[in-house]
């Protein structure tokens, strides 16, 4: 599967094969949207749509917040990431969100988050010591290379090839 990290699951391997960035935004009206970047503690103030605790982002956004000792003002909280941004483009709040494609199609703002600093990875995950058939084993070793090759060429001073 691909998915977030998950804490003590000893029988699975967890493989980081992408990362995302986790920004806020805001309606186009909002008094946030002229800035470029925002600490969590200037989100404060404002009503803030949050994923529901059955969402993989709810603890990490839970614990930036903790990370600046800030509470935050829940106006609702919803489990699907669109739908969240699209009650923030009809006013009902800010959320922190990752960064995704519809965004650029909404009236909203995408601010960087400066404080506290956050990178979301994505895992292929696998049981370990397990049989796998040779078609998954070798979509294992095809994810597994082609993300070393990724790491590799990233390296590579520019320029050179």
């Amino acid at each position: 599967v691909f998915c977030s990290f998950v804490e003590q699951e000893p029988d699975i391997e967890f493989v980081p094969v992408a990362s995302q960035d986790l920004l806020l935004i805001v309606p186009e009206d909002h008094p946030l949207a002229e800035m470029e970047a925002v600490s969590l503690e200037e989100t404060l103030p404002y009503p803030q749509i949050f994923f529901s605790h059955r969402s993989g982002l709810r603890p990490i956004i839970d614990g930036l917040f903790q990370k600046i000792n800030g509470v935050s003002k829940i106006a609702m909280e919803i489990t699907e990431d669109q739908a969240v941004a699209g009650f923030v483009a009809a006013g009902f709040g800010i959320a922190l969100v990752p960064d995704m494609p519809i965004l650029n199609q909404l009236p909203v703002r995408k601010l960087a988050i400066s404080n506290p600093s956050w990178e979301r990875r994505f895992y292929m995950a696998y049981r370990r010591n397990q049989y796998q058939t040779p078609a998954v084993a070798s979509f294992i070793r095809y994810i597994t290379d082609s993300v070393s090759l990724k790491n590799e060429s990233a390296r590579v001073p520019s320029g050179r090839v």
